[in-house]
């Protein structure tokens, strides 16, 4: 055993937090290809809050340091070639503070569940507390996985509300065209399609690609008799 892991078992490292942290586990989260190191990276941290509960305390610096040092060994071949093992570790520690629930734990049934015991939204043109609910469903579940994009499946929606999976979708765009909810950046939804999209709830987050592309206004010349005259001037 190195020096550095002799320092893991001394603050306290154990066989209980060991066995969320297995080679294979690990693999599995792990990045398969590039691109894919920012998601890879929230699961690990969600994996932490999983041992954190099983602890019973939060895990110590030290301790994630060694469970980001795990990952980079089955992660390292699809590194950016302009980021480092320490670039990676900042966003390693931020999704810690962004992981909300841990990998064992259902979003949405969590969600469900914290949007029982909250005041129902008030939601313009409808009365039906069930559509209210499944704002609050939404509201929720976008605290528990910010800043990333939640997932809604129709037909599990169906299963909560008790409706058939294509009035949750109905629902469900009524929303986006309310503007409570929206589309994520790159998702589109097709007719007749079996994949539900991803959304964020709240106002549109605009991206880099939106600054970029957004078409700028040109400043068209005023009519003749529109002109302001030497006169006038």
């Amino acid at each position: 055993m190195s020096s550095k892991d002799e320092g893991i078992t001394n603050i306290g490292w154990n066989e209980q937090l060991e066995t969320y942290f297995t080679t294979d586990v690990i693999s599995e989260i792990a990045p398969k290809d590039y691109h894919q190191n920012n998601p890879s990276l929230f699961k690990l941290a969600r994996l932490v809050r999983s041992a954190e509960h099983s602890m019973g305390r939060p895990a110590t610096e030290a301790e994630l340091e060694f469970v980001f040092d795990r990952w980079c060994l089955a992660a390292r071949p699809f590194w950016r070639e302009d980021s480092t093992r320490d670039d990676y570790y900042a966003e390693f520690l931020v999704a810690c503070s962004y992981a909300r629930v841990g990998l064992d734990e259902n979003p949405i049934e969590v969600a469900v569940s914290r949007a029982k015991a909250a005041p129902l939204p008030q939601v313009q043109g409808f009365t039906d507390e069930r559509i209210r609910f499944l704002v609050a469903i939404c509201r929720e579940i976008q605290k528990i996985i910010d800043p990333n994009p939640f997932f809604l499946p129709t037909r599990k929606l169906g299963e909560i509300f008790g409706v058939d999976y294509t009035q949750a979708a109905r629902w469900l765009r009524a929303l986006e065209f309310l503007g409570i909810i929206h589309l994520a950046p790159g998702e589109v939804r097709k007719r007749g399609g079996n994949r539900s999209p991803r959304y964020y709830y709240g106002p549109k987050r605009q991206t880099a690609e939106d600054v970029l592309t957004k078409p700028k206004r040109l400043a068209l010349p005023l009519p003749s008799h529109l002109c302001p005259t030497e006169e006038a001037a």
